[in-house]
Order: C-alpha cells, then structure tokens, then sequence
C-alpha cells in the first residue's frame, strides 16, 4: 500500500494496480479546509485530497482512508460526518477512526501547539483531552463512545465500510467499575469490513 498527505506520484497508480490485493491510503481527518492547512500544513489542500481520492477510484484502485486523529474539540463530530459522506461521494471504500493519543511527556507541547493554531477552541479540546489509558492519554472515553456510534451510523448510511485504529476501552465490572487501566479494545465492536485496513488480504509465502 501507499499512504500520503501529499501528491501522489505517477509510479505509485501504476504499482498499486499491478495487485488487486494493493490499496491506497490517504490521511484526512477533518472536512474543513482551513483547520485541515492547520492540522496538516505541509499537505496538499483538501480539495486536491479529495480529487486524488476520486482519481485512485476512477482507476479501480482500493482506497482506504486513515481519519486519525480525530483532535476532539478542534474538529467535531459533525465535522468527521460531513467528511463520511464526503469521501463517500469521491469513491473511498474504507475509513479507519482514531481520536488523537499520545504519550505523557508530550502533553503540554501539544496543549500548547492547539492554543497557538486554533486559540478559542483549545480550551474545549484540553477539558475533552483528560483519559489516561494504556499508558497514554487521549479523548473522554463517553465522548469517543459517542462518537464512533455515530460514525457507525453515517458510514452504513453512506455506504462505506469502517474500523478503528488501537481505539481502548475501560474494562468494568458488572456494576461499571474499572477492573484495569491497561485498556481493551473496542475494535470488534466498530468494524464493517473484512479486516481493520479493509479488504482481506491473503498471506504470502
């Protein structure tokens, strides 16, 4: 597979349709074109996203797409909805959901690069961004539950298959105490398609 924010190279289109088991991976995590030049702002523009998307399909080619990560607070869900359909409409065949996480250590740097690009919604994302799980922290796990509920709706609606990307949960007892903060995953519970990337694949020896 080939996976890019930027251009995709002629060479590329001609490799990825030499297998039919070969995909193409894009990571786009907002439908939004200005908080897209800020998340990503060495990427092409969301447009050119979209076009390379709907070309890779004109030519027969599996597109899986990446929507990771989702910065809860500066992207909302109506924003992950909209870029459902979205990529629908261009013809993408897969879409894997990730909330941002990252390490303790780079917390604060990350607090500070939202407050420097995206000033008043920073505020909502630090108050969503409190989970620590598995050694990391990431999104409110109510909020992240929420979410992915609702992109389960709006992909079956949209008719795009889905899964997640290392996505945890807490494990409860039966009366919804936390048994660990390791985690587990939720990934069975989120998954349309035959694997997490999307088609299956055959093993080759």
């Amino acid at each position: 597979f080939f996976l890019t924010r930027k251009v995709v190279p002629d060479w590329a289109y001609d490799l990825l349709k030499q297998s039919k088991y070969s995909y193409m991976q894009f990571s786009i995590n907002t439908s939004n074109p200005l908080d897209w030049a800020k998340l990503s702002p060495n990427a092409v523009p969301l447009d050119t996203a979209y076009e390379q998307v709907a070309e890779m399909h004109r030519q027969g080619i599996y597109i899986s797409i990446q929507v990771n990560p989702i910065v809860a607070g500066i992207t909302g869900n109506d924003d992950i909805v909209k870029l459902i359909h979205e990529l629908a409409a261009r013809g993408a065949d897969h879409l894997i959901f990730k909330f941002v996480e990252i390490v303790y250590s780079s917390i604060e740097g990350m607090k500070k690069q939202m407050r420097l690009r995206f000033r008043d919604r920073a505020q909502k994302f630090e108050d969503l961004f409190t989970c620590n799980i598995g050694g990391f922290r990431t999104i409110d796990e109510d909020y992240r539950k929420e979410g992915l509920k609702l992109f389960w709706k709006e992909c079956k609606k949209a008719g795009i298959k889905m899964s997640l990307c290392y996505e945890y949960e807490f494990e409860r007892d039966e009366k919804g105490q936390v048994l660990n903060s390791r985690g587990i995953s939720m990934g069975h519970k989120f998954i349309s398609n035959d694997q997490c990337h999307g088609h299956r694949v055959p093993l080759f020896t």
